[in-house]
């Protein structure tokens, strides 16, 4: 797994390749889930799933490295979405794997792209 720059951690998501950043974040396949996880310490902010090609984006505020790094994956989220995947929001670490778990009865939902159009 290369060690890059937080910064450059959008790069490693648009590709979903596995990557360790200089810290605390890292984004690795897991092909028991069938999904892409970007973690910072031991908490996924970010999961793409690859079945239902849905980027589940976790809003909660942790703390301010934790902050900077999910932005970090803006540019990441953004090739994703142009390339055909949808966005989900959830808030917390709980409803995100809540979320994964129930991929038949999610994936036939239109999925919002916005808190607003929630």
């Amino acid at each position: 797994m290369p060690r890059i720059a937080q910064r450059d951690a959008s790069q490693y998501l648009a590709r979903l390749a596995d990557f360790q950043g200089n810290g605390s974040l890292r984004g690795e396949m897991e092909s028991y889930r069938a999904a892409y996880v970007v973690w910072s310490y031991a908490t996924p902010i970010l999961v793409v799933d690859t079945e239902t090609r849905r980027v589940i984006h976790n809003t909660r505020r942790y703390s301010v490295t934790t902050s900077k790094q999910q932005s970090y994956l803006r540019n990441g989220t953004a090739a994703l979405l142009a390339d055909g995947y949808t966005l989900q929001q959830v808030h917390g670490e709980g409803e995100l794997w809540d979320t994964l778990n129930n991929r038949e009865k999610s994936s036939n939902l239109d999925h919002p792209t916005t808190e607003k159009e929630r």
